[in-house]
């Protein structure tokens, strides 16, 4: 947040980055899930 208010950084990079983050991580853990790993016998 101080990189923000020292405008390092735009607020809308920030918030890009977490969503970006966001979406990463959803489509991961659905791939991660998916594996058969975790399949019952």
């Amino acid at each position: 947040i101080s990189r923000i208010v020292l405008l390092a950084h735009f607020p809308s990079d920030v918030i890009f980055g977490a969503y970006l983050g966001i979406v990463t991580a959803i489509l991961l853990n659905r791939y991660y899930f998916r594996l058969p790993l975790f399949e019952q016998k």
